[in-house]
């Protein structure tokens, strides 16, 4: 599977991450983290049309300007964040509530392959194997913002 863990005490885990409140202990990681600034987009699972197409724009935007784009793979906004990164030639980052194995929901399987692909990568502090519990999302949202120098959110 090609999936690496990395320790909070390794010098590899992203220094950015080791400074919020609950770091986790470590992470699983598909893919390498790109070494770019890194600034997070999201929103809502069910975005309107305008709000698909200024994220789509934001999004692009920034991964133009060499910002790789962090956000969780899930449907609606997280979905056309990764999808205008690469689009862009950017690199992104998705963070699961998940196992680092597969993508959640299934039908984003081919964006984390695509993420993958280009050189960015998918992460999560949940070992191989988890099911994607709804308390874990929460939880996850706290990595997403930690491995950024901003958050936008563009609906919600």
């Amino acid at each position: 599977m090609n999936i690496q863990y990395i320790s909070y005490n390794d010098n590899t885990f992203p220094p950015l991450l080791r400074d919020i409140a609950s770091p986790p202990k470590g992470i699983y990681v598909a893919g390498e983290i790109p070494d770019l600034p890194m600034i997070a987009v999201v929103g809502t699972r069910a975005p309107s049309d305008y709000g698909r197409r200024l994220t789509y724009q934001i999004a692009s935007s920034l991964a133009k300007a060499g910002f790789c784009l962090v956000s969780g793979l899930a449907m609606g906004i997280d979905a056309v964040v990764h999808t205008a990164a690469l689009d862009a030639g950017g690199l992104t980052l998705a963070v699961l509530g998940s196992g680092p194995e597969k993508a959640y929901p299934r039908i984003n399987q081919p964006l984390y392959d695509r993420i993958i692909a280009n050189g960015g990568a998918v992460l999560s502090e949940y070992e191989i194997g988890t099911t994607p519990f709804k308390s874990n999302f929460p939880a996850r949202n706290r990595i997403i913002s930690g491995l950024s120098m901003a958050v936008i959110v563009t609906e919600a």
